[in-house]
C-alpha cells in the first residue's frame, strides 16, 4: 500500500516538474495537436516529422505564432491537470477492484474515468477549433490535409496485437485431447 502510494506521488511529481510549455511554434503544435495521447510510440516519430513538415508549410505570421503559443500552453496546463486527475482516478479504481467493492462502486468509478476521457478529447477538439480560427484559408487547406493524415495514419494502427483465436467446439477439443494420451 505504501510503495503504491509512494509510485503515485512520484508519478505526480515528476509530471509536475516536466509540465510541458510552448516556447516553439513547432512545440506549440505538438501540443494543439496532442500527438503524444492519440498515438502509439511506434509511429510517434512518424508524426513529429509531420508537424514538422506542417511547420514548415503552415508558414505561421509572428502574430499567429504567438496566438498558437498561448493556445498550446493554454492546453498544456489543461492537459497536466487531466492527466493528474485521471491517475487519481485510476488509482482509485484500482483500490475498488483490489478491495472487492460492490460491482456498482468500480461501474461508478469507470463511469468517472471515462467521462474524464472525453471531457479531455472535448478540450482537446476545441483547441484544434481555436488553432484554426487563427489561420487564413489557404493555411487551412494545409491543416485539413494534415489532419486527413494523421486520421488515415490513426486508422492503420492496431489498438491490439493480440492474435486471432479459433473458438473451437466441444467435438474438436475433445479430438485434441485424444491425441494427447
Amino acid at each position: 500500500m505504501k510503495k503504491a502510494m509512494l509510485l503515485f506521488l512520484s508519478i505526480i511529481f515528476l509530471n509536475s516538474i516536466f509540465i510541458p510549455t510552448a516556447k516553439a511554434e513547432e512545440n506549440a503544435l505538438k501540443l494543439i495537436i496532442s500527438a503524444d495521447t492519440q498515438f502509439s510510440q511506434t509511429n510517434l516519430e512518424l508524426v513529429q516529422q509531420k508537424i514538422n513538415d506542417l511547420s514548415k508549410n503552415i508558414n505561421l505570421t509572428p502574430e499567429q505564432q504567438q496566438k498558437t503559443d498561448v493556445i498550446g500552453n493554454h492546453f498544456a496546463k489543461k492537459l497536466h491537470t487531466y492527466k493528474v486527475t485521471f491517475l487519481e482516478e485510476k488509482s482509485k479504481l484500482i483500490k475498488l477492484k483490489k478491495s472487492g467493492a460492490p460491482i456498482n462502486q468500480i461501474q461508478s468509478q469507470i463511469k468517472t474515468i471515462q467521462s474524464l476521457k472525453l471531457k479531455f478529447n472535448l478540450t482537446r477538439k476545441k483547441n484544434l477549433k481555436n488553432f484554426e480560427a487563427i489561420l487564413t484559408p489557404e493555411q487551412q487547406i494545409c491543416f485539413s490535409q494534415f489532419k486527413i493524415e494523421l486520421q488515415q495514419l490513426k486508422e492503420k494502427e492496431k489498438p491490439f496485437n493480440r492474435d486471432e483465436q479459433k473458438v473451437q467446439n466441444w467435438e474438436e477439443s475433445l479430438k485434441r485431447l485424444d491425441e494427447f494420451k
